[in-house]
């Protein structure tokens, strides 16, 4: 057992402010495209490229240690679903009919995503 010798330590993507610290002009649109996962600056990689491994990593390692998907073409379909509402009101429900899901099957993805630090949700401001 590890019990009292270890950390846990949240890493999450780069901010902007830390991004600017590299000799690049601010670009909205192309940090949008590049993400701010620091290996894709750090080492000038492909964006494509890197977050279509990363994905197939994610979906083929990570996530078949944390659940059990019957079907992962449907989580696949799932989280391009989730990618095509960024900045919009979630409809689980409306993901669930689309999906062939339950709304409580969308619930646990969701909450899968966020505990890899996959999305992050926030709250509606009205």
């Amino acid at each position: 057992s590890l019990a009292g010798r270890t950390a846990i330590l949240k890493l999450l993507p780069f901010s902007i402010g830390e991004i600017n610290s590299f000799p690049e002009e601010y670009d909205t649109d192309d940090y949008l495209f590049r993400g701010f996962y620091p290996a894709i600056y750090a080492n000038d990689l492909d964006p494509v490229r890197t977050y279509s491994y990363y994905f197939e990593t994610y979906i083929e390692k990570d996530l078949r240690q944390l659940i059990r998907i019957k079907d992962l073409s449907l989580f696949t379909k799932f989280i391009r679903l989730c990618a095509g509402r960024i900045g919009s009101i979630l409809n689980q429900s409306q993901i669930a009919n689309e999906t062939g899901v339950s709304v409580n099957t969308i619930d646990s993805w969701l909450s899968i995503l966020e505990a890899s630090f996959i999305i992050f949700r926030l709250p509606p401001w009205f």
